[in-house]
């Protein structure tokens, strides 16, 4: 039903059904995955009305600590994240992850939980015991801020850069270009939340 893509890495479909509404595979050497995909192998669908919630495990894993990842549907039927920063547990420990060249050979995993599309996409995410805003704090550090800042600005610069105007007093832009570029940057942000931090 799952599949998982990993750069560099076979697909893996072996997930392990632990109940008849959640599933679990392992992840490998998994501080150095910086990109993943979970897919609908197409094989079999999620049953209606519902879709799956995918969740991230880092150890130790007797803290049956989860953090929100994203979601899957029959009508959505892959979703890709970035993993990349310092995790820090309810234990305290930190993890670091995205780095490729990390030695740490730890393990994670991935589950998904299939829920109703109401509980997916309307409830509050603390119902699954997923505190969201903890876990993106915790997987932001200081250069993913700077690199999301520079390409901020750098995005700005090239759009206002081609409405310029030569007048008398020297080059200026309209004051409604602004407006269309900040309505351009939520529509891509919208459609993909993650094309600020691509490399």
């Amino acid at each position: 039903m799952f599949g998982l893509v990993i750069q560099n890495r076979l697909v893996k479909t072996d997930f392990e059904q632990v109940d008849e509404t959640h599933f679990i595979i392992e992840l490998e050497n998994a501080s150095t995955i910086t990109n993943l995909c979970v897919i609908l192998t197409g094989d079999i669908e999620f049953p209606e009305n519902t879709g799956g919630l995918i969740m991230i495990q880092w150890p130790p894993f007797d803290l049956d600590e989860w953090h929100y990842l994203g979601v899957i549907t029959n009508d959505k039927p892959s979703s890709f994240f970035r993993l990349k920063g310092v995790i820090t547990l309810k234990n305290g420990n930190t993890i670091e992850i995205g780095n490729s060249n990390s030695e740490n050979e730890i393990s994670a995993r991935i589950g998904i939980s299939i829920e109703p599309i109401d509980n997916i996409y309307n409830s509050d995410k603390t119902e699954f015991d997923l505190d969201i805003n903890q876990a993106l704090a915790n997987t932001i550090n200081e250069n993913d801020v700077r690199k999301i800042a520079l390409n901020v600005l750098t995005n700005l610069q090239n759009y206002a850069s081609s409405f310029i105007q030569d007048t008398d007093y020297g080059p200026i832009i309209p004051g409604n270009v602004f407006d269309k570029w900040c309505t351009n940057l939520n529509t891509k942000i919208t459609k993909d939340p993650t094309f600020l931090i691509k490399e």
